[in-house]
C-alpha cells in the first residue's frame, strides 16, 4: 500500500511539472510569435500616417535591421 501511494505522488508530481512546464512553453512561444504581427502593425501604421515613405529603400534596410534586431532578442 505504502509503495502503491509513493507511486501515485510521483505520478501526480510529474504530471503537475509537465503541465506547468508546457504552460511556460506555451506563454513565450506566444510572446515571440506575436512580434513579428506587432511590427508589421507599427510600420503599417506609420506609413499609413505618411511617417514613412514606403518607396524609400532606406526603409527597407531599417526594417531589416529591426527585424534581425528582434530575433537576436528572443534568442536569448
Amino acid at each position: 500500500m505504502s509503495f502503491y501511494n509513493g507511486q501515485k505522488a510521483i505520478s501526480e508530481l510529474a504530471t503537475e511539472l509537465e503541465s506547468q512546464a508546457s504552460d511556460r512553453v506555451d506563454q513565450h512561444l506566444d510572446q515571440y510569435l506575436a512580434i513579428p504581427h506587432q511590427i508589421d502593425t507599427i510600420n503599417v501604421r506609420a506609413i499609413e500616417l505618411g511617417a514613412i515613405d514606403p518607396k524609400d529603400l532606406r526603409l527597407w534596410a531599417l526594417l531589416l535591421d529591426a527585424n534581425a534586431y528582434f530575433q537576436r532578442l528572443w534568442l536569448y
